[in-house]
This record gives C-alpha cells, sequence and structure tokens, in this order.
C-alpha cells in the first residue's frame, strides 16, 4: 500500500472514530429521553473519556442529567445502577460549566448544579455516618468546585459555602481520628472568626488527649474572646486549673466565671473549697 493511501486510511478511520463519539453524545441524549438510563450511562460514560467528546459541555450536561435521574430514581433497579450517581451528576455538572466558554448551557445547568450540590452534601453525611471518609471528603471537594457556579446565590441560600465545607471537613476528620487535619482545619476556621463554638471545645479535648495543657489553655482563650459566656470553656478551662493546682489563678477564674453564671453551685462549693 502506497504512503497516500496509508495516510487516507488512516484518516478516515479517526474521522470514523470521532463520528462514532459524537453519535455516543447523541445516543445519550435519546436514552435519556426514552428513560432507558442503563443505554444512556454507558453511552455517556463512553463518550466522556474519549479525547474527541472529553470537552463537549453537551455531552457533559446529558451525563449529569442522565446520573441525577439515577439517584432521584425510586425504583431499586434503576437505583442501582450506580452507587455513586450524586458525586457524578455533580461531577457532570462541573465539567459542563467548565467547557461552555460561551455560557450556552448555563441557563439549562444553573438549577440542575444547585440541586446537584444538596445531594452531594447529603451523601457526604451518609458517608461519614458509615465511617468511609474518604469518599466524603471526594464529595466535599466536588461540592467546592461547584461553588463558583452558584450564579444564583441557590447555593448559598442551602447553607452551602465554602466556610461551611470547612466546618464539615473539620467535624469530619474529628471523627476520622486524623488530629492533623482536625487541627488544621480547625485553625483555619479559627483564622476567619467562624462562629461555633464546638471548634473550640472539640479541640480542647483533643489537646488533653495528648497532654497538651498549654495548648488547651490556648484554644480556651481563644474561644473566651468570641464565646465569653460558654460555660463548657469556663468549666474546661477550671477543670484544667484544678488539676494543675493552681489555686490563686482559679480563685481569679471562678470569681470571673460566677460574675457570668452567678447562681452555679458548683462553682461556688469549688471556690468556697479552695478557700
Amino acid at each position: 500500500m502506497s504512503i497516500k493511501k496509508t495516510i487516507t486510511a488512516v484518516l478516515i478511520a479517526s474521522t470514523t472514530v470521532v463520528m462514532a463519539q459524537s453519535n455516543q453524545v447523541q445516543n445519550a441524549s435519546n436514552y435519556l429521553r426514552n428513560k432507558e438510563f442503563d443505554k444512556a450511562k454507558i453511552a455517556a460514560d463512553a463518550a466522556s473519556v474519549h479525547e474527541s467528546t472529553s470537552n463537549n459541555p453537551k455531552l457533559w450536561m446529558y451525563r449529569g442529567k442522565i446520573y441525577q435521574e439515577i439517584y432521584f430514581a425510586k425504583e431499586p433497579t434503576i437505583r442501582a445502577l450506580d452507587a455513586e450517581a450524586e458525586e457524578k451528576a455533580l461531577e457532570s455538572y462541573i465539567a459542563c460549566l467548565k467547557f461552555d466558554k460561551d455560557n450556552y448551557y448555563k441557563d439549562e445547568v444553573k438549577g440542575l448544579i444547585v440541586q446537584a450540590t444538596a445531594a452531594a452534601s447529603n451523601k457526604a453525611n451518609m458517608y461519614s455516618q458509615a465511617k468511609e471518609y474518604d469518599k466524603a471528603l471526594r464529595c466535599y471537594d466536588l461540592i467546592e468546585a461547584a461553588l463558583p457556579y452558584d450564579f444564583d446565590q441557590g447555593m448559598k441560600r442551602a447553607n452551602i459555602t465554602k466556610e461551611k465545607l470547612m466546618y464539615y471537613k473539620f467535624d469530619m476528620f474529628k471523627y476520622a481520628a486524623n488530629k492533623e487535619k482536625t487541627k488544621e482545619y480547625a485553625d483555619k476556621l479559627i483564622a476567619i472568626n467562624y462562629k461555633d463554638a464546638k471548634i473550640y471545645t472539640d479541640m480542647v479535648k483533643l489537646s488533653l488527649v495528648d497532654r497538651d495543657t498549654t495548648k488547651a489553655l490556648e484554644y480556651i482563650g481563644k474561644g473566651k474572646v468570641m464565646f465569653e459566656d460558654n460555660m463548657e470553656l469556663i468549666n474546661q478551662e477550671i477543670n484544667i486549673y484544678l488539676a494543675r493546682n493552681k489555686t490563686n489563678e482559679l480563685k481569679d477564674k471562678l470569681t470571673a466565671a460566677l460574675e457570668v453564671s452567678p447562681d452555679n453551685e458548683v462553682m461556688h462549693a469549688i471556690l468556697a473549697n479552695l478557700y
């Protein structure tokens, strides 16, 4: 075979492959419309990994809709088509908007991506409860990647924000017993003045597990700047001073605490005992 014929054959083969993948995009659309979700899923997945269609926003929009139908489905057989349908729907809408340089699909997808973030958030909670922390983290990372596409503030109204995701990750790493990541996210939250006393009380407990009372008192000090009347922080501080046998300092702490909670009989008893 001549070089010219070889080149022609290669071009024809390449064109055929590209056309086949373009047909897969149309197939995904047709199967979706006909509610043949198993076939739609196969067609969309095939097109999503092929170089000729992997940056096609239309394909990603269809893929998102297909996976959304799967996780919305009441029929167990449809729901069983993919255990990660929520994640894949959100992943698809993010890709659609990323590749849609002319915002051609923006209006059609902007509401769908909000629904998908809510579903992924619920899925992350489910994973955390099941102690599947890596899967929960993937959901949180996908949600964070979706935040720039919150065109009408639908995610924000649903309390899905970068700050809230940071708190969810802190809580998840705490339950996963990942001390380094828990501390990392606690410090990030403290740096942005995130208003939740649980960050401070949890970090005090974690510091005490490590027998680091200096660090525990540091977290108490930071926490009391924002939550001066939080009794858990006050009690944690009193217990540390009791354990350290710091009598004079403890008298001052108890006196200050009783100004916040004058009817606290336990603190009155401790102060009386010190005297």
